[in-house]
């Protein structure tokens, strides 16, 4: 029997709308083999993988605030990024630290970007939680995670759907969930953090959604345009959305796995 992999992309408060297609898919007893994510979308791979319900991840992202991940650095060049990581690590940590990646039911990994090699590092093995934070830090807004001699950022900068490393994780489909296919044309540039935040939206735009749709067999894509991926708000209409896209994929997905 082929086995299924979901793909779920970077996205910020997007990735929220994850969560709504996960639970569509459930519903229909659609069950992923193998799940892979970057960025935002590393943090819903991961709880799928250690047998979390999206129901019980929406209900924690509701508890969370935008000052739990944002802290000033007082000294951002010190720091190499606007913010420090303090409190993204007490998150995460929360949540991952001591769960091992090898240990996970289902196959998983997280992508981040190498900014020494410039090459995409895929966690395939170790602890989640340094997975899930050097795939979530967002260039110079966090500051880059050192790990085995390399500077990992935020995988988005070069794949935004990891769908080529659910394949290599042995899935023979792969729905990827792309919920920062569209950006907003009327984004408010109003210092340094957001015209940085902007370029890495405008790249991630233009050169990861050709590999998506090469890659995968279905692509979801929740409509989100008039969504901010950096602000923690309207986290119930972004879910909706994400459940209606995955419920009008269905049948492309049923024939998919016939």
């Amino acid at each position: 029997m082929a086995k299924l992999g979901i793909a779920f992309g970077s996205g910020g408060a997007k990735g929220i709308a994850h969560l709504g297609v996960w639970q569509a898919l459930n519903e229909n007893g659609i069950k992923a083999d193998v799940v892979t994510g970057c960025s935002a979308g590393s943090v819903v791979a991961a709880c799928y993988a250690m047998q979390k319900t999206p129901q019980w991840v929406f209900d924690q992202a509701k508890k969370l605030k935008q000052s739990d991940f944002a802290d000033l650095s007082f000294n951002p060049f010190k720091n190499r990024a606007v913010f420090k990581a303090e409190k993204m690590r007490a998150v995460f940590e929360k949540y991952f630290k001591g769960v091992v990646i090898e240990k996970l039911k289902t196959p998983f990994a997280a992508v981040a970007a190498d900014l020494i090699s410039g090459k995409l590092y895929e966690f395939t093995q170790g602890d989640v939680f340094t997975a899930v934070l050097a795939s979530c830090s967002i260039p110079i807004a966090f500051p880059p995670v050192e790990y085995d001699g390399m500077l990992l950022t935020d995988g988005g900068i070069l794949v935004r759907t990891p769908v080529k490393t659910a394949k290599k994780l042995g899935a023979d489909k792969v729905i990827a969930v792309d919920v920062n296919a569209a950006i907003a044309s009327d984004y408010a540039v109003k210092g340094v953090l957001s015209i940085a935040l902007r370029c890495v939206d405008v790249m991630d735009h233009r050169t990861a959604r050709s590999g998506t749709d090469a890659a995968a067999d279905v692509v979801i894509r929740p409509k989100l345009a008039d969504a901010d991926q950096y602000k923690v708000e309207r986290l119930g209409e972004i879910f909706e959305r994400g459940y209606t896209s995955a419920i009008k994929a269905l049948d492309k997905i049923k024939r998919l796995l016939d």
